[in-house]
């Protein structure tokens, strides 16, 4: 893969954790927010959970974009 190539890849990966991420980050804290008084608990659970969401997705799309050439070659 080229150099560019590889950046694209990255760069694509990235946006893909960032929207995963912040949906997470979202949903968790609306669900969060009932249940815990405070809300610096809840902003830190929220954002732990769309890091790992942000680190998950990132990381699977990088994969699937780097392995994307390998499925499409002919058998």
């Amino acid at each position: 893969m080229t150099r560019e190539g590889w950046w694209a890849v990255v760069g694509i990966s990235l946006v893909f954790g960032a929207l995963a991420g912040g949906c997470a980050f979202l949903i968790s804290y609306q669900e969060y927010e009932h249940p815990f008084p405070d809300p610096r608990r809840v902003w830190w659970a929220s954002m732990e959970t769309g890091i790992v969401a942000f680190l998950f997705f990132g990381i699977l799309s990088t994969l699937i974009f780097l392995w994307f050439p390998v499925w499409l070659k002919p058998l």
